[in-house]
């Protein structure tokens, strides 16, 4: 797991849920462009990527990600409420971020490419 939000409190509250729940957390960044080397170095399997401030430069880094060869599955995530996925991705509200919600957002029917 890589959770890439510019906000450390929200980095370190959703590292602290997710261990706590038995989830793998390889690294938490705040920059996108750090998102890129540390996916490279840890091939995560899935990837936050809050989308709240982000907007534009947050999407891009999801598409970044998608395309790297480990293909990590892109899941968004913000302090607001959207739809079931935005802009191809699964989203999560962080409000309602947990294991389970981050299982069902990863079914293989929800995977992009």
């Amino acid at each position: 797991m890589l959770i890439v939000d510019p906000h450390e409190v929200s980095r370190a509250a959703i590292r602290a849920l997710l261990q706590t729940e038995g989830v793998k957390v390889i690294a938490d960044v705040a920059k996108c462009e750090q998102a890129l080397v540390s996916s490279d170095a840890g091939s995560p399997d899935v990837a936050i990527v809050d989308v709240g401030r982000g907007g534009r430069e947050a999407l891009e880094i999801a598409d970044a990600l998608a395309r790297l060869p480990s293909m990590p599955t892109v899941v968004l995530t913000s302090s607001t409420t959207a739809p079931g996925s935005l802009d191809g991705y699964a989203f999560i509200a962080k409000a309602d971020l947990c294991a389970r919600a981050l299982h069902l957002a990863v079914r293989p029917s929800n995977h992009t490419s």
